[in-house]
């Protein structure tokens, strides 16, 4: 059931959003690369899961499959930009 896969998704995307942001946070203050670089991947899921939902409702919404795999590009070029940018950290 697509409600269901939206509740469990939105659920992720909050958790990650809050433990994310505070491995950053603490990251900075500890100038650690390491927790910062996990916050990164955490932002990385979130951002993942923030695309399925965008995914599963733009197909409900206008019966477009098309739009699945946009979506899926958009968020690669997310985590290849993260990566570049922790690389030069």
């Amino acid at each position: 059931r697509v409600d269901w896969g939206i509740a469990a998704l939105t659920l992720s995307v909050v958790v990650n959003l809050a433990v994310s942001s505070r491995l950053m946070r603490i990251g900075r203050e500890r100038h650690s690369q390491a927790l910062q670089a996990e916050a990164m991947h955490l932002r990385g899921d979130l951002l993942s899961c923030v695309g399925v939902l965008l995914g599963l409702a733009a197909t409900a919404v206008t019966g477009n499959a098309r739009l699945d795999p946009l979506i899926a590009a958009v968020m690669t070029g997310f985590v290849v930009f993260s990566a570049i940018k922790l690389l030069r950290d």
